[in-house]
């Protein structure tokens, strides 16, 4: 932290020097604010529109039959369970302190590990099929299925009520009198201060190391075999690669490929910056001296609400990237003027 300290006796040099730190140190503040109290809403109410606007258009019936919709409805969910959190946070900042109150801190604290965890590894499972759609094509009517992605989702959300429960008995409410007025604080008993500290460190790993290294992995394979399919195009006849092309393009999940690519590659953009700056204030040369500048402090609070955009900003991927995406939601939304139609033979479902 920056420390502004005044003595009498200092030079007029110094106390120049030292009026310049605090008017720094106050317009970083002022930044700060303007983050949480400006930023945050237009976060948290976008992101709820749109996830919900997204989940509508994945609910018409030609896109219900693609394992990947699962997914899809289910990290907009966890997504919109996060913006929630987000909300309570904002609403804190207003002067509603609703989170520190008793049950309500212990669900806030619990409520925001699954969404968090639900929200990232719904985002693995949707490179997960992608992977499956472009590397290993012949397997995606055995693996992509609808029956699988169901049992898959619910897995992962039954681990999750179960592994972070223990947020809720770690959790409790202190009551601080200052002055004439009581203050509550929702905070960690310090009892449990090993075993949440074990289960911090757990939770790092299976929601920000883990999760990373798999989604990268998969997206820099499959970016090598697109390229690799370009250049065996281009050695092909044309007669050829007509044919390939229609056998390949049949298959729904094919259809969805280049969204859901976009989807995973804008998950990891948004994310790296902040988690690597909290690795390294977790694990670098501060993490002993537990001394952070404030220069430091805005820039992660900057790249935080940067990870927030994770939340709040997969509507405008799917409008941007897919033609049909925003037929069905015109459909959804009883725009029969702009009915959703199937572009092949076979019923199955173009998103490009």
């Amino acid at each position: 932290m920056d420390n502004t300290t005044f003595n009498e006796n200092a030079s007029m040099s110094n106390f120049s020097c030292n009026t310049s730190n605090c008017f720094r140190r106050n317009e970083r503040q002022l930044i700060y604010q303007f983050l949480q109290v400006y930023v945050l809403p237009v976060i948290v109410f976008s992101g709820l529109v749109g996830n919900t606007l997204s989940a509508c258009a994945f609910l018409v019936k030609e896109l219900r039959r693609i394992s990947s919709t699962v997914y899809v409805l289910a990290v907009l969910s966890a997504d919109n369970g996060t913006l929630i959190s987000l909300l309570f946070v904002w609403l804190e900042v207003l002067g509603f302190r609703f989170n520190h109150e008793v049950g309500m801190c212990q669900f806030q604290v619990y409520w925001s590990y699954i969404c968090s965890f639900l929200s990232i590894w719904f985002v693995v499972c949707i490179t997960v099929e992608n992977y499956i759609t472009i590397c290993h094509p012949t397997r995606i009517t055995s693996m992509c299925t609808v029956r699988r992605a169901v049992i898959t989702t619910v897995s992962l959300l039954g681990f999750a009520l179960s592994f972070y429960s223990v947020f809720i008995v770690t959790t409790t409410v202190t009551v601080y009198n200052i002055g004439n007025r009581s203050l509550n604080m929702c905070e960690t008993r310090t009892k449990y201060t090993a075993l949440l500290l074990f289960f911090v460190n757990a939770d790092t790993a299976i929601t920000l190391v883990l999760p990373l290294v798999l989604i990268l992995s998969m997206l820099i394979a499959i970016s090598l075999s697109v390229i690799k399919s370009v250049q065996l195009k281009k050695k092909r006849s044309i007669n050829q690669k007509h044919s390939n092309n229609n056998r390949v393009k049949s298959i729904p999940q094919v259809r969805v490929a280049k969204m859901l690519y976009i989807l995973s590659l804008t998950f990891v953009i948004l994310s790296i910056p902040s988690h690597a700056l909290r690795t390294y204030l977790t694990f670098g040369p501060t993490s002993k001296t537990m001394k952070v500048s404030e220069q430091v402090m805005l820039i992660q609070a900057g790249l935080q609400f940067v990870y927030y955009t994770n939340f709040s900003v997969k509507f405008l991927l799917f409008a941007f990237c897919s033609k049909n995406f925003r037929k069905s939601l015109c459909t959804a939304l009883g725009f029969r003027h702009f009915a959703y139609a199937p572009v092949s033979t076979t019923g199955s479902t173009r998103l490009q």
